[in-house]
């Protein structure tokens, strides 16, 4: 969409990126966001049935290792390797 590109283009060169976990097994993954409030509703979204928390990654990243960007569903959704992560905070 014309929309996501511009969005993209708008994008420092080094990004703040979340991830929301139920476990650090978790961190790894793919899909990331750059909505923090996103990560946390991703983190906490099995609360009711597992009666456990997560918790929210960060990291920066370049915009160069961005593979997709995707606004749609309003999540703001950044995919990338993990392995071009910067993984700096655990909360």
């Amino acid at each position: 969409q014309e929309d996501e590109l511009s969005k993209y283009n708008s994008l420092p060169e080094i990004i703040e990126i979340y991830r929301g976990v139920k476990s650090k097994e978790g961190i790894n993954g793919l899909s990331w966001t750059l909505r923090q409030e996103k990560a946390e509703w991703f983190a906490d979204r099995f609360i009711d049935i597992t009666g456990e928390l997560g918790f929210v990654v960060s990291a920066t990243a370049k915009k160069e290792d961005v593979l997709a960007y995707f606004s749609r569903r309003g999540e703001d959704e950044i995919i990338i390797d993990p392995d071009k992560l910067n993984i700096h905070e655990i909360n």
